[in-house]
């Protein structure tokens, strides 16, 4: 009996410990093994681009792409041009450059805006040009506070108008420390007294002296003598002038690739069967990203852009019912609703800047801003010469309209 005690004391430390170890061995195989190379594949998968030695993923990229698209249509864009929606996504890129390699200089710099600054660009005497851009009343061309502060108590108690009033902090807080950046390096450039010296005497050093020159026309070919010798040597120093490139003569077929009745059967057969899951899923967005193929892309969509096949299943506003299959372009497709709100008109107002500086005169600028005012009373579209001259990139695609609060 007491043997039997031992070794289940014994056993009990020596079964632990084969059991510590065993899992220790499962978790570094894994970090090691094909766990850790599946998730370098899926990273690399899903990478769209690098910024210095940081991967910019897919997903991030897209996610940021979608609330910039929200805003714009908040703004009172519902449609999105092709030339709107590349511009957009430049916006993102450059926004996400300057957040992975200026962002970490500031950071290091101690550069910052606090919220006492915050609240004095916002309510101060002195506003930022982008809140007086957006509470300026159009009637009296004069700043209306009053507007600033009825929509601030709004964005407590409104969502939306919290989330569009958060972008546009965000502008402000970005310009506020691109500015403190770039005075901090301007006043660190400055020019010595001995790099002075130096222009002013080069500047200062001068020559005098006399030329004749005759024009290589005027020269008879006759007296000009060109051997052999001197047409080898100068191809032989010149071979590269006359290099040609191979040319490639390629003939090539396209074959339509067409479903045949089997493929049909099969996708449909398909189809049915995974509408039952998709209304079923706890997590429809999750569902279609890995079903679908395409991804949930996550905007609202006005009830007058849905496609006429849709309007009636749209109107009942059942997140639960799934409707389909249905045949769109050659494509089977099953929809179900995500959300459903009402979503007011925002209050803008919409600018081009044309900057000042070394690269534009005043005369210059005012010049092109009566180019553009001509453009736009003939009907050109305002967003596109706002994205396309607009010197403020933040919110040159902010084409909006000014109404009554």
């Amino acid at each position: 009996m007491s043997t039997l005690r031992f070794l289940r004391e014994k056993a009990g430390v020596l079964v632990a410990g084969i059991i510590g170890l065993s899992l220790f061995i499962f978790v570094i195989s894994d970090f090691f093994g094909n766990g850790r190379g599946q998730r370098i594949r899926a990273r690399k998968y899903y990478e769209l681009g690098r910024i210095g030695n940081q991967s910019i993923s897919y997903q991030d990229f897209e996610q940021r792409m979608q609330n910039l698209i929200e805003i714009y249509k908040l703004s009172g864009n519902a449609n999105l041009t092709e030339a709107a929606t590349e511009s957009l996504r430049e916006q993102v890129w450059q926004q996400m450059v300057r957040e992975k390699i200026l962002d970490s200089h500031y950071k290091k710099l101690g550069i910052g805006v606090s919220t006492e600054e915050l609240d004095e660009l916002v309510l101060g005497n002195n506003p930022h040009p982008i809140v007086q851009q957006l509470f300026t009343d159009q009637k009296t061309g004069t700043f209306n506070k009053s507007f600033l502060v009825n929509f601030l108590k709004q964005t407590e108690v409104e969502e939306t108008a919290k989330k569009y009033w958060l972008f546009f902090e965000d502008e402000i807080v970005n310009d506020r420390m691109s500015t403190k950046f770039n005075t901090l390096v301007s006043k660190g450039l400055y020019v010595t007294s001995k790099q002075v010296e130096f222009e002013k005497n080069l500047t200062q050093s001068t020559v005098d002296f006399s030329f004749v020159m005759k024009n290589y026309s005027s020269v008879k070919d006759s007296l000009v003598k060109i051997s052999s010798a001197d047409i080898e040597n100068y191809y032989n120093s010149h071979k590269n002038s006359y290099k040609r490139n191979a040319l490639r003569d390629i003939e090539y077929v396209a074959f339509e690739v067409t479903p045949s009745d089997e493929d049909t059967k099969q996708a449909e057969d398909w189809i049915n069967k995974t509408k039952t899951d998709f209304a079923d899923a706890a997590d429809p967005v999750q569902f279609i990203n890995l079903t679908a193929d395409t991804r949930f892309t996550g905007s609202y969509v006005p009830l007058s852009e849905v496609p006429p096949v849709l309007k009636e299943f749209a109107k009942k506003e059942n997140l639960k019912e799934v409707y389909g299959p249905y045949n769109e372009n050659g494509t089977l497709k099953l929809a179900r609703l995500i959300a459903v709100a009402d979503r007011p008109d925002s209050v803008h107002v919409r600018h081009i800047l044309i900057a000042t500086g070394s690269q534009r005169t005043l005369e210059a600028a005012k010049h092109e801003a009566d180019s553009l005012v001509t453009l736009i009373k003939k009907g050109t579209s305002f967003n596109a010469l706002a994205m396309t001259n607009s010197d403020d990139k933040g919110t040159a695609w902010v084409g909006l309209r000014k109404e009554e609060w």
